[in-house]
């Protein structure tokens, strides 16, 4: 099936009950236009076949999705329309059957191989780490581990925060770090984990200039160095050692593939809002992350904090 574009001919979506106009303002401009291009394939094709809008049912979603599977597109943009098209008939509160393609992921339930990367922490593990990590009161590796994992920040993006970096908007707490390709991104923090971030910043009597997470050891200018991706890794893996009773070492990395399959978990499916959540530019690389399940859709940064309380 050739990718379709808009016509003359084409429904005119946005004049009709299905409108695109509320159910985009969730997505980012970028995000919007993928969205809206993957809907005009789908809406083009009622048009072609001379379908109407209220002769949509399960039967023509079916005949769609097995055009768009001989089509030759790849597994991870065929589940993106699909995600995209589902996601838009439950904003209308239209219920169809949707049948992603299969992909490959890592296991939740054990240590695997994964993206090349060995010994992936499962996710009941990490929460029992981050658990024991705050009944310990180790308030920095608390607070690292939490943010990892409830904002699905890289290890370089998290390391390299200051308390400048904090900003407060509509009384939500933000983080700006510097993305890959140089690319600005702002994180939303939880209330709760806000509080203990002001906690530690006063224990270690540290001015806004300073990096939130930082070592013993100051550098040349008698500032404190930011901890480094080492001493992060050894932290991780001292107590999972610890609680495991283990020699095995497991990644930084695993925190961040465990809070993209859980957010995933939360969205109903909606691979961009993880692709979104996790900043990749391709979605090929979201895919690696997540399996299909079906749950609620909410908010990013609260669901995943009240998975470590």
């Amino acid at each position: 099936m050739q990718q379709l574009q808009l016509t003359k001919r084409s429904i005119n979506i946005n004049k009709s009950p299905l409108s695109f106009e509320g159910f985009l303002a969730k997505y980012s401009d970028t995000t919007k236009n993928l969205v809206k291009s993957h809907l005009n394939c789908f809406f083009n094709f009622i048009a072609i076949n001379k379908w109407t809008l209220s002769d949509i049912n399960q039967d023509i979603i079916n005949i769609y999705l097995d055009e768009l599977k001989q089509s030759g597109i790849k597994n991870a943009t065929y589940n993106v329309k699909v995600s995209n098209l589902k996601s838009f008939f439950l904003h209308h509160g239209k219920k169809f059957t949707f049948k992603h393609a299969k992909i490959v992921a890592y296991s939740n339930t054990k240590m695997i191989s994964y993206n090349g990367l060995k010994n992936v922490i499962n996710h009941l593990s990490l929460m029992k780490e981050i658990n024991t990590i705050k009944q310990s009161k180790h308030l920095r590796d608390y607070i690292v581990f939490s943010l990892l994992f409830t904002t699905g920040l890289r290890k370089n993006e998290v390391l390299t925060i200051r308390h400048c970096d904090i900003t407060i908007e509509d009384n939500r707490f933000y983080v700006s770090v510097q993305a890959k390709g140089n690319q600005e991104r702002l994180k939303e923090v939880v209330p709760e984990l806000m509080e203990e971030i002001q906690k530690l910043k006063f224990m270690e009597n540290k001015s806004n200039d300073d990096f939130i997470f930082t070592s013993q050891a100051h550098n040349k200018n008698n500032e404190l160095n930011k901890l480094s991706n080492k001493a992060l890794n050894k932290i991780i893996n001292y107590y999972y050692q610890k609680i495991n009773n283990t020699t095995e070492t497991v990644t930084i990395h695993s925190i961040r593939n465990q809070s993209g399959f859980k957010y995933y978990e939360s969205v109903n499916g909606d691979i961009l809002a993880v692709q979104e959540h996790l900043g990749h530019a391709n979605v090929s690389t979201t895919e690696k992350y997540i399996r299909g399940v079906k749950t609620k859709k909410t908010d990013t940064s609260q669901v995943l904090y009240r998975l470590i309380q």
